[in-house]
C-alpha cells in the first residue's frame, strides 16, 4: 500500500527534540492522503478526524495532524498526550473547554471563526498562525507558556476572563483586543500592533513586557492592577488608566498621542523618564 508522502518537521514535546512528521495514512491521490488534500468531501474528513481525536484521546496517544486540511469541525475531547496540528488549515474549529496537555498550533491558517473558549492548556505554541475571523479565547486557561509569536489576528480576539501563565505575543498584530478580567502574569506583548481598540478593564497584570508596543485607537485599562511592568517606548492613541493601580511601572520614552486618562489611580514608583504627552494629561500624580 503506497502511503502519503506528505513530511515536515516539528518540535517533538516528549522527546524536547525536532522529529520528522512522516504520514503513514494511505494515499488517495497525487501521492497525497485525504487529510493533506485541499478538496476532499468535508462530511468523510470530518468523520475521519473525530474518530482519530477520539482514538487518541481514549488510549491516551498524541494526536498528529500536522499539515491537514480540516473542514468545519468540533472536537470535545481532552487529550493526556500531547497534539500536533502544524501547519494545518481550519475552516471553522470549536475546542470549547477541552483540556491538553501540549498543543501546537504553529503556522495555522484559521479561515472562519475559532472557538477555544474556555480551553485548558499546559502549554501550546500558536507561533506565526493566522487568525482570518473572529476568535474567541474567552476564560482560556494556560498554565506553564503560550507562544503567539507574530501571530495576525485580522478580526476581532476575544481573551477576556483569562488565566495566562507565561504568555508571549511578541510581535503579533492584532485587528482589536478584549483581555477585560484577565489575569497575566509574566506576559511578553513587546512590538505588538493593535489597529483597532483594546479592553484591559479590570484585568490584572503582573510582571509583562509591552514595550514598543503601538495602540493605535483608543485603550483602556480602567480599573486595572498592574506591577512590575514595562511600556517603555510604546505608543498610544489615548489611554484610560482610570481608577487603576499601578505599581512599579516603566513608561520611559513613551509616546502618547492623545487623551490620558489617570483619574483616582495609584500611581507608585511609575517612571515617566523622556516620556511625550501631546494632549490632555488627567489626574497624573503619584503617591
Amino acid at each position: 500500500m503506497d502511503t502519503c508522502k506528505f513530511k515536515e518537521k516539528y518540535f517533538d514535546y516528549t522527546d524536547n527534540k525536532v522529529s520528522k512528521f512522516e504520514c503513514e495514512e494511505k494515499s488517495f491521490q497525487d501521492g497525497l492522503c485525504i487529510f493533506h488534500q485541499k478538496n476532499y468531501s468535508d462530511n468523510e474528513l470530518s468523520s475521519a478526524l473525530k474518530e482519530k481525536a477520539e482514538k487518541a484521546s481514549k488510549n491516551n496517544e498524541p494526536l498528529f495532524c500536522i499539515g491537514y486540511h480540516i473542514p468545519d469541525i468540533i472536537l470535545k475531547y481532552n487529550f493526556s498526550k500531547p497534539i500536533y496540528f502544524k501547519k494545518a488549515s481550519f475552516s471553522e474549529l470549536g475546542f470549547h473547554q477541552t483540556k491538553f496537555k501540549e498543543a501546537d498550533f504553529s503556522e495555522c491558517l484559521f479561515q472562519g471563526k475559532t472557538d477555544f473558549s474556555g480551553a485548558d492548556f499546559f502549554s501550546v505554541d500558536f507561533i506565526k498562525a493566522k487568525f482570518f475571523d473572529h476568535s474567541s479565547f474567552k476564560k482560556l486557561k494556560v498554565r506553564r507558556g503560550a507562544n503567539f509569536f507574530d501571530v495576525e489576528f485580522q478580526k476581532f480576539a476575544d481573551f477576556s476572563g483569562s488565566v495566562l501563565n507565561g504568555p508571549s505575543f511578541i510581535g503579533s498584530k492584532f485587528k482589536s483586543i478584549d483581555f477585560s478580567s484577565a489575569k497575566i502574569e509574566s506576559g511578553n506583548f513587546q512590538d505588538v500592533i493593535i489597529e483597532g481598540n483594546s479592553n484591559f478593564i479590570g484585568s490584572s497584570i503582573a510582571k509583562t513586557n509591552f514595550s514598543r508596543s503601538v495602540f493605535k485607537n483608543s485603550s483602556d485599562f480602567s480599573n486595572t492592577d498592574i506591577t512590575k511592568s514595562n511600556f517603555s517606548q510604546g505608543k498610544f492613541q489615548s489611554i484610560n488608566f482610570s481608577n487603576s493601580k499601578l505599581r512599579v511601572v516603566n513608561f520611559n520614552g513613551a509616546v502618547f498621542k492623545g487623551p490620558v486618562s489617570f483619574e483616582l489611580t495609584e500611581l507608585n514608583e511609575v517612571d515617566f523618564t523622556d516620556s511625550i504627552f501631546h494632549d490632555n494629561v488627567n489626574s497624573l500624580r503619584q503617591i
